[in-house]
């Protein structure tokens, strides 16, 4: 996927000051204009505050003009904004969250339409929820149609992991297109995770992973039964956990290539299950 150049164009430093380290936490790049600068006929985005937009004449309509307005929080600005770099100004649908449940750190990964979106990690599980809730409700805000949630949660922390899943269906009760899947958590820590060279951080490294694996459907109907067997060691493991060559020197190599690709967005979460597929067989 063909990635847009981002340009900040503002003389409000206090919005600069933002937008800068935000971008660069996210380990997202971009350039600097000026007003005096000459606007970029490339396709791009561009990136300023509401009240300096009036000052910026756009003649490319494949120029992405994100105005931030004062009092709004950065943080779902920069949300929007890591969208439209990945994925372009449109509509989307389906919104992903893969969740590494744990005691003081819990690792978060989101896919929007089978590209990866953002990270993070939190310290608190009563934060996971609303987490998702305020990035669906604001990438949903721009959206002209419903769009579709999945969480992926892992289990390795069965009475935490009960715990989200109970708020989940209480939060997102009316969203009628909404999926939740228990993940097997085993061995996630034997594969190393990098974002164009540096480590990525272990417990987003671990939600990653669960990404790509497939597990159990659960509904506001059945999972309180689902957990009740599966404290009982009767759920069978995925086949990714199982697989006894699934962990060559060769194939955690290839595994980590196939995880950065798909956070740099070279690659779509789909693209990448069939490729770690492909590792387990010629293994």
């Amino acid at each position: 996927m063909r990635l847009k150049p981002i340009y900040i164009l503002t003389e409000n430093l206090n919005f600069f000051y933002k937008i800068n380290n935000g971008l660069k936490n996210k380990g997202v790049r971009f350039r600097i204009l000026s007003f005096w600068d000459i606007i970029p006929k490339i396709p791009s985005i561009i990136l300023t505050t509401s009240k300096e937009s009036s000052q910026i004449v756009i003649i490319n309509k494949n120029i992405n003009l994100l105005e931030f307005k004062d009092g709004n929080d950065i943080n779902q600005y920069i949300l929007k904004v890591l969208a439209v770099f990945r994925l372009g100004y449109q509509d989307y649908d389906n919104f992903l969250f893969s969740i590494d449940p744990g005691l003081n750190h819990i690792g978060i990964v989101s896919f929007l339409d089978d590209y990866f979106l953002d990270s993070t990690t939190l310290t608190d599980n009563s934060q996971v929820i609303n987490y998702i809730k305020k990035n669906y409700d604001y990438i949903k805000q721009d959206n002209t149609k419903p769009i579709s949630l999945e969480i992926k949660f892992g289990r390795g922390l069965l009475e935490i992991t009960q715990d989200l899943v109970n708020r989940a269906f209480s939060t997102f009760s009316n969203i009628l297109d909404m999926k939740v899947v228990l993940i097997d958590e085993s061995n996630t820590s034997k594969i190393k995770i990098a974002n164009r060279g540096k480590k990525f951080p272990k417990h987003e490294a671990a939600a990653l992973i669960l990404s790509f694996r497939d597990g159990f459907d659960v509904n506001s109907q059945n999972y309180k039964t689902i957990f009740k067997i599966d404290k009982l060691n009767l759920l069978n493991r995925d086949r990714i956990s199982r697989n006894s060559k699934g962990f060559t020197k060769e194939y955690l190599v290839g595994f980590s290539k196939i995880g950065e690709e798909v956070i740099i967005g070279e690659i779509s979460l789909s693209e990448s299950k069939k490729l770690i597929q492909n590792l387990i067989n010629f293994e």
